[in-house]
């Protein structure tokens, strides 16, 4: 028997009892290069094959993200929190979109009860790597089943108009 042909609906990103309970687990910490802006004045970097470096993927959709900067006090590592690939192209190619989310360094968000599958963290103004760790509570919506988050989509406020 397919799965369509079952009488229970399948998880999706509108299916709210996956957002009422605990999320599973997700801890990633990760190395970001120095600023992204210092890639992108060499002419001969292509944003598009480097931008994966600074992003972070879930398997699922998740509940809620912590982000933390471990940004060496005095470095002036801060960090820019972008939702969408287009506005972290953008980012990288050192013409900031305006809709990221700013981390000083050494600093934490608070929880944010968001919904994404995937996050971009962009060197604001780094002049060496440094660590940045994410955790995440996830559903049992699998990330392939959420929409990219574009204002194609629907999604307003988290990339340039044109």
């Amino acid at each position: 028997m397919s799965e369509a042909s079952r009488r229970i609906p399948r998880p999706h990103h509108n299916y709210v009892p996956e957002y009422q309970m605990s999320g599973i687990p997700h801890v990633e910490t990760k190395d970001l290069p120095a600023s992204a802006n210092n890639d992108a004045l060499n002419a001969d970097v292509d944003g598009e094959a480097q931008i994966d470096k600074y992003k972070i993927s879930f398997d699922s959709v998740t509940r809620w993200i912590e982000i933390h900067n471990h940004g060496e006090n005095g470095q002036q590592n801060h960090l820019r929190v972008y939702f969408n690939r287009t506005a972290a192209l953008k980012a990288y190619a050192n013409t900031p979109d305006a809709h990221y989310y700013l981390i000083d360094e050494e600093s934490s968000t608070n929880r944010l009860e968001v919904k994404c599958k995937e996050l971009y963290l962009i060197p604001h103004t780094a002049t060496k790597t440094f660590s940045v760790s994410v955790i995440a509570g996830l559903t049992n919506v699998a990330s392939s089943d959420f929409p990219d988050q574009t204002k194609a989509n629907g999604f307003t406020g988290i990339e340039d108009k044109d």
